[in-house]
């Protein structure tokens, strides 16, 4: 089992801590002998063979293998690099990773495509869209799903061992949703080494509408009973300014309108608006009362508090919006969670925002049979969520329509795995998983100008300022049964086969009343049984040369669709959604992507140079995407399923030390996408590429390690080029991405355990799209980069 080590000093540098103590020890023995002159040779030349990349073990497989040893596309981060980058989040490290695009659009809210698998990543992550199609984990617990309307939990990066991103499905260990890959953030767990602690503070300036940015973190590990009993704590503190500035106030034609409504007095002017403030920590406690027995206990919590949204208007300045103020319009509010408001307690809900609070329990067990380790990870995730909007911002004509929706998620989570030894030629991972998970919605939207300008009045038959309140209860229940097989063909030859199979049902009750309700009271549930599949053979031609072949499959459960109102969205009574070709009727099943990789991995120049590279074809089959009627009456929209979509590409990465002291890292990839039939409801035409992803991405990072005052020192840079891509199949409207950015950062480590840092992110000030909503497209609802911020960490270890 692989230990957790601290970095004090020298340890913060690439030479790692059995390497030091081989030196030492050779030292030692050397001059205890006498052989002085002998012994200055033997370590100069013990110094020399440290000119080497550090080994970094993965856990991707399920097992404990080092990763160049296998067979698969995946990219590591370790915990080094995590502090010397100074990520605090996914979307520090995923746009510079091959074959990966991040969508951020505010905290709990990001969207994460790899190889091109997505086609509506601003509305896939909704609970009654068809899900996300990259797998996000923290440790054991699976977080795809479970963040604001179904996005990924947006834990803070804290403490971790490592960061591993596996492209390509991986379906068959880590289930649905995986369909492009799986992100998988490792954290450190407790140790028996010692006690030791991590203290660490950062500020930082933004540029542009930003402004001062703060965060604290701390760490202790401490051995209670010496190989039995160790518990690690983590707590953070940190508050992220907005960039954005609300212009209302400051618009003549925008107070013109809202005056038109009677609601002048919610267009005021507003800074920094989507300012965050994140709170949270964890507690492990490690427990080994007998050699083979090990018992992780974990608890975690995090709260998000951001105000405003960091949504920027395309059409005006560049980090600026308008939207209302909305005043009381919710202070008498139903469905806020246990009859919190969101923003704090107490506090009038008047202006838009999100609160987030994340509670996870997580229990591994793990015992060794010699021949075997068998592992049950439980977990428990509870998650209160709400969001406020200006919706007539988002439909771009100024209504006084603001929308509060709330949510709540309850999941229990199960799997049980046996994983084999790997020495015979026969080996094994075995598993079964089960999951019920429970996600109550509360949407209320509601007019706050003047009454008696109230468009909705009598619309629908019905007088009042709550315009529409909808429950929506959704319920899933999973099981599978899941396997990897791998023998050994020859001493050189690996063939492994795996597959999964998965049984689950979910269902929906929704009730909405108010002058926009179509449906009182309706269910829906779909079921399915399936089964999804994996190929593997690896060959090794020589020693630290790996070559694969792989065809696997990932897949996306199916979802049910509520029936609508066929007098508003089926006016000519076709079955179809009215403009378009879409049936009004009718659940989806899951679809799946199956992918053929060949690729390499090479260790060259005695392990200073490594060079790993894949090159694949995927099929998309039952691509599903969101459809809306283009008329005014029907505000209900369908999922249709008719896609099919052909992605292409290729992955380089490269890592070379060229001395001691400086290191070269170079990665990048190419992703040709596009759908291989007409899918006209979805607007997308055969050759029509997918939306969300970049032809091209790359990155490009030195680091060099010295020493002033004889003190440790390291100064690094990364680049990183992102390629162009659009919100739709015809490439219309603003094009997102098309940027480069430019990260440098630096530290000195005293003999103390003190050490200091500076950096400066997107040193340039780059200000390009991230992203171009679908919502709203009229109004110029879009994201664009975090502007320059400059900062300086000051640490403690001990």
């Amino acid at each position: 089992r692989a230990q957790n080590h601290s970095h004090k000093g020298r340890g913060n540098m690439n030479t790692n801590t059995n390497k030091r103590k081989s030196l030492l020890a050779t030292m030692v023995g050397l001059m205890a002998a006498g052989g002085l002159s002998t012994a200055a040779a033997q370590v100069e030349e013990s110094a020399r063979a440290q000119n080497v990349l550090d080994e970094i073990v993965i856990t991707a497989t399920r097992r404990e293998t080092s990763l160049q040893d296998t067979a698969g596309s995946i990219a590591a981060i370790g915990s080094e690099a995590i502090d010397r980058r100074n990520l605090s989040g996914m979307k520090d490290y995923l746009r510079s990773v091959p074959s990966v695009s991040f969508i951020d659009r505010g905290a709990g809210q990001n969207a994460i495509i790899i190889r091109g698998v997505a086609s509506d990543p601003e509305n896939e992550a909704d609970p009654s869209g068809s899900g996300v199609t990259t797998g996000v984990y923290f440790g054991e617990v699976p977080l795809a799903g479970f963040g604001f309307r179904g996005g990924n939990a947006d834990l803070q990066l804290v403490d971790l061992e490592r960061i591993e991103v596996l492209r390509g499905p991986q379906g068959t260990l880590f289930g649905s949703g995986s369909l492009g890959g799986a992100v998988r953030n490792i954290p450190k767990a407790p140790s028996f080494d010692g006690v030791e602690g991590d203290l660490k503070f950062d500020m930082s300036q933004m540029d542009e509408e930003g402004g001062n940015n703060f965060n604290a973190e701390a760490v202790i590990n401490i051995p209670i009973i010496d190989e039995v009993l160790a518990i690690r704590a983590v707590a953070y503190k940190s508050e992220e300014s907005g960039f954005v500035s609300n212009t209302a106030g400051s618009d003549a034609d925008y107070i013109a309108t809202a005056a038109s409504f009677g609601a002048e007095n919610f267009a005021v002017n507003k800074s920094e608006v989507g300012q965050s403030d994140r709170t949270g920590g964890r507690f492990s406690v490690l427990w080994r009362p007998m050699e083979a027995l090990s018992v992780t206990g974990q608890l975690i919590y995090q709260e998000i508090e951001q105000s405003g949204l960091l949504v920027v208007d395309s059409r005006t300045e560049k980090y600026s919006r308008n939207s209302y103020q909305f005043g009381n319009a919710f202070k008498n509010t139903e469905g806020t969670f246990g009859g919190r408001k969101p923003f704090g307690s107490g506090e009038s809900l008047n202006r838009e925002g999100l609160i987030d609070e994340l509670m996870i329990g997580n229990l591994i067990v793990e015992y060794d049979f010699g021949w075997g380790q068998l592992l049950s990870s439980s977990s428990w995730v509870e998650e209160e969520s709400a969001s406020a909007l200006d919706f007539g911002s988002v439909l771009g004509n100024g209504i006084p329509l603001a929308a509060l929706e709330t949510q709540k998620v309850d999941a229990f989570i199960q799997e049980v795995r046996l994983a084999s030894d790997t020495d015979g030629k026969f080996s094994y991972v075995v598993g079964v998983y089960y999951e019920d998970v429970d996600r109550d919605i509360v949407n209320n939207f509601h007019w706050f100008g003047d009454p008696d300008t109230n468009i909705f009045d009598n619309f629908y038959g019905t007088d009042t300022t709550l315009i529409n309140t909808v429950f929506a209860p959704f319920g899933l229940e999973q099981k599978s049964v899941f396997g990897e097989f791998t023998y050994r063909l020859t001493e050189i030859t690996e063939l492994t086969v795996g597959g999964r199979w998965f049984d689950y049902e979910r269902s929906l009750v929704i009730n909405a009343e108010g002058a926009l309700a179509n449906i009182l009271s309706s269910k829906e549930a779909v079921s399915e049984k399936n089964h999804n599949l994996k190929v593997n053979l690896s060959v090794r031609p020589v020693e630290d040369q790996l070559v694969y072949l792989q065809w696997a499959e990932g897949f996306r459960l199916g979802n049910s669709q509520l029936p609508i109102s066929e007098d508003l969205c089926d006016v000519n009574n076709d079955g179809l959604l009215d403009g378009t070709g879409v049936s009004i009727e009718g659940d989806y099943d899951s679809d799946f992507v199956e992918t053929f990789e060949i690729g390499g991995k090479l260790s060259l120049l005695d392990g200073r140079l490594s060079v790993n590279a894949a090159v694949y074809e995927s099929t998309w089959d039952g691509l599903p995407v969101r459809v809306s009627s283009p008329g005014t009456t029907c505000l209900e929209t369908r999922i249709d399923t008719a896609g099919e979509a052909r992605i292409r590409g290729l992955e380089l990465e490269t890592a070379y030390q060229l001395t001691p002291s400086l290191r070269l890292d170079f990665s990048g990839s190419y992703t040709d996408s596009e759908l291989t039939k007409d899918a006209l409801s979805l607007g997308g035409n055969k050759g029509d590429r997918l939306p969300a992803a970049p032809e091209y991405n790359l990155s490009v990072a030195i680091e060099y390690e010295f020493r002033i005052a004889n003190y440790d020192s390291y100064i690094r840079g990364d680049y990183s080029f992102v390629g162009g891509y659009y919100n739709n199949f015809k490439e219309e409207g603003l094009e997102a991405g098309d940027y480069g950015l430019i990260n440098i950062s630096s530290g000195l480590f005293l003999d103390n355990g003190i050490n200091i840092g500076l950096y400066i992110n997107n040193l340039t000030g780059e200000d390009d799209f991230t992203w171009t909503g679908n919502l709203g497209s009229t109004s110029g609802f879009s994201y664009r980069l975090r502007p320059r911020t400059a900062g300086l960490t000051v640490g403690y270890q001990f």
